[in-house]
């Protein structure tokens, strides 16, 4: 939008100003009346706007504040409600599909106040995928979408592997496909990196450093989107090494040119920095901005062990992730990955990945009872293992408690969405904290983008 050649500032008049007040007054934010009149309401309906939007907090409505404010993702995912005259909070509730503890918190509700008429409401939508291994045919995309179906954006399937060459092995499932175009979900690609002899961010190395097999591997997964009822293409690739960086930025450039000339989307995924001058060094050479611009959706990957961790990252760790990453990417790009697994490991060993319910049974069959512990995970004391030379272990339980903390970092930091990893074995009270934690965007509500 044109506007004119110096920013907007306190006690301006005219039409931009008017429409400036307009553009903020739709998306929730209090203007006061809209009259043209760059006034102190306006000034501190726009200076919440830049805190929430990571801006210069400088009150001038300048090109990176038109910019942000007509956004369509931005505007597909936030929704003002204007109470109606005996309306109650509940009605409100079931007709967004939130829970009342969800529409208190984020508009500030206590009970004392309650709702009068003309009061806005702001109900902001996340993108939530939810992934899984495979879908096998009609039945188990049915069983899968029967529980997640009111819970879930989209759902990813891992159907999709690189092999060492560069060549792509699997194939989409069209029964399955068809049932979660009627369930009105949206279906996503993962593709991920496989090989049985070499470790993943070795093959990782290679391939970016491989000009062939880069292009090769960049058309073939574009050309896994032809089909129309495919949504998008998740990069969940491994930990980076050091001095990749700046190659791995120009591959997801690539391959976003190839995908979004087919209309789909693209989530790529980032590791969590490890501790010390190697994790500061691991990333140093990526262009954030550059990533930024080429993604749809830049995804942390929480969802995997993090390499060399000998436990799982604690609270803390994870909210400064997120901060530091919302510091270098738009917040509205990032995508929070969530395990709903467990996680196994040695002392001083790399964690594995196990189902919620394969740990629970691995846990009790060793006559041990899972505790809480400070990372809001369920933790299972160190166990031997069977076998002939038995080794301590520990195990890590994903259960609803640590996922509602996830939940509620997507939802204060005001990020794009969460990442679900991976669906079936999870422990199934998660599901319940989804609508007090976060409100799912729907594909099917509206034609913008996320």
């Amino acid at each position: 939008m044109r506007f004119g050649r110096r920013a907007l500032r306190l006690h301006d008049r005219g039409d931009s100003v008017a429409r400036l007040q307009e553009a903020l007054q739709e998306l929730g934010y209090d203007v006061g009346p809209i009259d043209g009149i760059f006034g102190y309401l306006t000034l501190d309906a726009l200076r919440q706007f830049q805190r929430e939007h990571r801006l210069a907090v400088d009150g001038k409505a300048g090109p990176e504040v038109w910019t942000t404010l007509f956004r369509p993702e931005l505007r597909a995912r936030r929704e003002v409600h204007i109470v109606a005259r005996g309306e109650r909070l509940a009605d409100v509730a079931r007709r967004y599909g939130v829970s009342e503890r969800f529409l208190r918190h984020t508009n500030r509700l206590t009970r004392e106040h309650g709702l009068y008429e003309g009061r806005r409401l702001v109900i902001r939508s996340r993108y939530v995928v939810g992934a899984v291994d495979a879908l096998a045919g009609a039945r188990e995309a049915d069983f899968t979408l029967r529980r997640i179906a009111g819970h879930v954006s989209a759902l990813a399937s891992l159907q999709f592997r690189v092999a060492p060459d560069g060549t792509l092995v699997g194939a989409w499932d069209d029964e399955a496909m068809a049932v979660c175009r009627g369930r009105g979900v949206e279906v996503l690609a993962v593709c991920r990196l496989s090989a049985a002899d070499e470790p993943p961010r070795a093959l990782l190395h290679r391939l970016l450093h491989n000009r062939k097999t880069r292009h090769a591997c960049i058309e073939q997964w574009a050309e896994v989107l032809n089909r129309p009822d495919a949504g998008g293409l998740v990069v969940d690739l491994p930990g980076l090494l050091l001095g990749d960086g700046s190659r791995f930025v120009r591959f997801v450039q690539a391959l976003s040119n190839a995908v979004h000339a087919r209309g789909k989307r693209l989530i790529a995924g980032v590791p969590v920095p490890v501790r010390g001058i190697r994790g500061r060094l691991q990333l140093a050479d990526v262009d954030w901005r550059r990533l930024a611009e080429a993604a749809d959706g830049v995804l942390l990957q929480t969802h995997v062990p993090p390499p060399g961790a000998g436990a799982p990252p604690s609270p803390h760790d994870v909210r400064q992730w997120v901060r530091a990453l919302c510091a270098r990417v738009p917040r509205w790009k990032v995508v929070l990955g969530v395990s709903l697994g467990a996680w196994e490991g040695a002392p001083g060993s790399p964690l594995n990945e196990l189902t919620y319910q394969q740990a629970v049974a691995l846990a009790f069959g060793r006559g041990r009872r899972p505790v809480w512990d400070d990372r809001l995970q369920l933790h299972v004391g160190a166990y031997r293992t069977a076998g002939e030379q038995p080794e301590e272990r520990d195990l890590w339980l994903f259960s609803a408690p640590a996922v509602a903390h996830y939940l509620q970092l997507v939802e204060t930091y005001e990020l794009q969405g969460a990442f679900f990893w991976r669906i079936g074995g999870e422990d199934g009270r998660v599901w319940r904290e989804v609508p007090h934690r976060v409100r799912v965007y729907r594909h099917a509500e509206t034609d913008g983008g996320i």
